[in-house]
């Protein structure tokens, strides 16, 4: 499974299907330009996300 993760930003691209299941699971808005968004104030809220990179677990 292939995905793209820009450390420079927050882009990250995957599937649109991995990536709806994420957003729904951290509470994520769509936007009409295809991006989605949170409000920052949750960032203590929210749960960890982990991605598996190269064998590496990086989590979010």
């Amino acid at each position: 499974h292939e995905s793209i993760a820009d450390n420079g930003t927050s882009l990250i691209v995957r599937s649109q299907h991995k990536i709806a299941r994420i957003n729904r699971a951290i509470g994520a808005t769509y936007q009409s330009d295809g991006q989605y968004v949170i409000d920052c104030r949750l960032v203590q809220s929210l749960p960890t996300v982990t991605f598996i990179i190269a064998g590496q677990a990086i989590r979010v």
